[in-house]
């Protein structure tokens, strides 16, 4: 079944996921339909187990990024880098994770579950980096952890919205420049 994921992503992302339709969903996957029931109820199912696959892919990411040895900048770096790398590597996964939120019925769940896998560990990184010097203290830890996910996310996703290629280096290197170094002029 995990290997067909990138193949039900892809029908949410052509047919939307009001117009998606179970045997739409069969066809994708190339399991027998009584293997994809017996897994899923519905196409809610399906695209609840996509959501949650996508968090998981984020979720090692932060994982390996906020355990590196480094400053807490070195890893809030990393953390940027990997999301934009999980981005790339699973695009289709992550479009259907931003565009049907709302039409599952699944935002607060998925919301909720975005918590302690990108927030806690970038609030703790963010204290780190006050504590170490490396980064400076923030007013509201968690509504930064949410403008550093939103900058990151946006980002990458208008990237393969737009068909546009995506440059995990160079875009990395421009949301580490922006996030970590601000917009302030530099003397």
């Amino acid at each position: 079944m995990l290997n067909s994921a990138r193949s039900l992503a892809e029908v949410f992302i052509r047919k939307g996921f009001g117009a998606t339709r179970m045997d739409d969903l069969v066809a994708a996957s190339g399991v027998p339909r009584a293997t994809l029931y017996y897994h899923f109820r519905g196409k809610d199912a399906v695209l609840g187990w996509l959501m949650h696959s996508t968090i998981g892919h984020l979720e090692m990411a932060i994982k390996e990024a906020t355990t590196e040895p480094g400053t807490a900048r070195d890893r809030l770096d990393a953390v940027i880098r990997g999301v934009v790398q999980t981005v790339v590597e699973h695009p289709e996964a992550c479009r259907v994770l931003i565009g049907n939120l709302e039409q599952a019925g699944q935002l607060s769940e998925t919301v909720a579950e975005l918590f302690p896998v990108f927030h806690v560990p970038v609030i703790a990184v963010l204290e780190e980096g006050a504590a170490d010097g490396s980064l400076r203290s923030v007013g509201d830890p968690v509504a930064t952890a949410s403008a550093l996910f939103g900058a990151v996310i946006i980002a990458a996703l208008q990237a393969l919205v737009v068909g546009a290629e995506l440059e995990p280096e160079a875009m990395s290197d421009s949301l580490v420049n922006l996030l970590l170094g601000g917009l302030e002029p530099r003397p």
